[in-house]
């Protein structure tokens, strides 16, 4: 049964509310407000989120893109059955235009994406950009690995002759661990039926795709792609998975030394995220506080990150590369009794309610961070999570967690 906790702060979501139903920016509108306004300048902002469609076809608990939730927003009203998206090249010229505010670096989000005929070229018009331009994307690779032979699919054979995925990051979504051996040949779930499973369980879509990830990453590995970065989203339920994923990270590390694959090999977690979500008005049964981490998990939690974060210092002192791409201030977070209540309420506040990152939807509208909409920046308290990624220390809100007498690095998911 679903939950039907309430709003945790619900005078910030009222606040969200009131200031939306003043503003409403299409389009690029919410750029030229924010110039006029003085709320960034040019190059202030150097991360975009681009998203060429929120629809996918997994069923994630408390993903707003969902399959599962889609189809319920559908039946009651909330959601249209067709997504309203602008043409590829009038996505490339979002693109152009943020390029031209001075973002540096585009992460291509979803939904699913690994499917869209027009990836291709969006992400290599995105890298001709400059020389500096740095480009990104997020995937579950379930379309890139054929179930049966655990070899690179039609589309992953698509895309690694075409070019693209060799130059960029690619983000594999890995939330719980791999349950064959990473070394042998993949044992893989059957595409077919699973939506019935997912109705069932809904934590097996995460299980399921996490299968694809793995062994997806290995391949990616295998073809020498610049980077593969495994992100996990930590939750009570999978939180035990947590040490399994970083060891298989670590074996897929060691495979790229041991068959000399120039592929850079990360690990990053995110705690599962309600609150932003609740602020905004999503409902708190699809986002509720309890699917978060509680208190009662914080003894394990820092117990965890602890070990990852002593880890990570090891690696470092020794000239190896780091598998940890977050922050020493973000894991210190997690790390650190001292802040379970920050972790626990996600209660860190936007400074002074300035933006850090774009994001590009479906229909071409450009906002000014990817989970709410410009003007409400000055009024909601939380910004749990993202500005991580933000690469200058002194804009990283998660520097006040590191510890002392460590030496402090960066998230280098942005580098």
């Amino acid at each position: 049964m679903l939950s039907t906790e309430s709003v945790r702060f619900p005078e910030e979501r009222s606040a969200v509310a009131r200031i939306q139903s003043e503003h409403h920016f299409s389009g690029t509108e919410a750029i030229e407000w924010g110039l006029q306004t003085g709320l960034f300048r040019q190059g202030d902002i150097q991360i975009a989120e681009v998203s060429p469609t929120f629809r996918c076809p997994e069923a994630c608990p408390l993903c707003p893109d969902s399959s599962l939730l889609l189809i319920e927003k559908i039946l009651r009203g909330e959601a249209a059955r067709e997504e309203v998206r602008i043409t590829p090249e009038e996505m490339q010229q979002r693109v152009r235009t943020l390029y031209k505010l001075g973002v540096q670096h585009f992460m291509f989000i979803g939904g699913t994406i690994d499917h869209l005929p027009e990836l291709p070229d969006l992400m290599t018009s995105t890298q001709q950009l400059d020389g500096n331009t740095r480009v990104s994307w997020f995937t579950d690779m379930i379309t890139q690995i054929d179930e049966k032979t655990g070899n690179p699919s039609v589309v992953l054979r698509a895309n690694l002759a075409h070019g693209w995925i060799q130059e960029v990051a690619t983000h594999v979504s890995m939330d719980y661990s791999y349950h064959g051996d990473l070394s042998a040949h993949p044992e893989l779930p059957s595409k077919r039926g699973r939506s019935v499973k997912y109705k069932l369980d809904g934590e097996y879509s995460r299980i399921h795709k996490s299968q694809y990830g793995a062994a997806g990453a290995v391949e990616l590995i295998r073809n020498g792609v610049r980077r593969v970065v495994v992100n996990t989203t930590v939750g009570p339920k999978n939180l035990v998975e947590v040490p399994v994923i970083y060891d298989q990270v670590n074996q897929m590390q060691q495979y790229a030394a041991k068959i000399h694959s120039p592929t850079e090999v990360g690990f990053t977690f995110s705690p599962m995220i309600w609150r932003p979500h609740q602020a905004r008005g999503d409902s708190p049964v699809d986002s509720p506080a309890t699917a978060g981490l509680q208190m009662e998990d914080m003894s394990l939690v820092n117990e965890i990150f602890s070990a990852i974060l002593a880890d990570t210092y090891k690696r470092i002192s020794e000239g190896r590369p780091r598998l940890l791409a977050n922050s020493s201030g973000f894991t210190a977070m997690m790390a650190d009794q001292k802040h379970r209540s920050v972790v626990v309420d996600q209660a860190l506040p936007y400074p002074g309610g300035k933006p850090e990152i774009f994001n590009i939807n479906p229909d071409g509208t450009v906002a000014l961070d990817a989970m709410f909409y410009g003007p409400e920046l000055a009024v909601v308290n939380s910004i749990f999570g993202y500005r991580d990624r933000v690469p200058s220390k002194d804009q990283n809100p998660f520097v006040q967690f590191q510890q002392e007498g460590f030496e402090w690095f960066p998230n280098t998911v942005s580098t």
